[in-house]
């Protein structure tokens, strides 16, 4: 608990003096050899058949989406934003329009750029946040797709995970 703790107060100072310097941003540089499949593997164990069917063709659409929408795919709050936006798609059913995408990529912005602990955040953190939003909002759609139930509980996970510091 202490070491968390720790962790935590140095992560928040380090963030306070990025933004206090005028430095915060919500860029990460991608870390050479990272996987998701390795990565939600590790921190999901139980779901190996599902990420092992799911994963890669997710992630392949969130970044043709970041793409196709000109969002930033080394940007934070953009993942998030298009991540929150397809996960409430997939949790409602509503088509969400270009003016939510706007208002999400600006509540992750503020929110990212104003939080001690995401500027004190490494680019290899940032880059499995990005990943792992984006590619679990991207298997929700699919499994919601095919009428799947787990689609609409990831979908809300990805939901609640991203309101986290809004």
């Amino acid at each position: 608990y202490q070491t968390n703790v720790n962790t935590l107060n140095q992560r928040h100072q380090a963030g306070l003096a990025i933004i206090n310097s005028g430095r915060a941003t919500t860029a990460f540089t991608p870390q050479p050899g990272f996987s998701i499949v390795a990565h939600l593997t590790r921190r999901f164990p139980a779901a190996k058949s599902l990420i092992d069917s799911t994963t890669a063709t997710a992630n392949e659409r969130f970044h043709q989406e970041i793409r196709s929408r000109g969002l930033g795919e080394r940007d934070l709050a953009d993942g998030e934003a298009l991540a929150f936006v397809i996960a409430f798609q997939a949790y409602s059913g509503q088509q969400p329009g270009t003016v939510h995408l706007a208002f999400a990529r600006n509540l992750q912005r503020t929110a990212l750029l104003r939080s001690s602990i995401a500027q004190g955040a490494d680019n290899a953190e940032r880059q499995r946040d990005f990943e792992t939003f984006g590619t679990l909002a991207f298997a929700a759609l699919a499994l919601t797709e095919r009428n799947d139930p787990m689609g609409k509980e990831i979908a809300g996970s990805v939901v609640t995970g991203l309101t986290r510091l809004a």
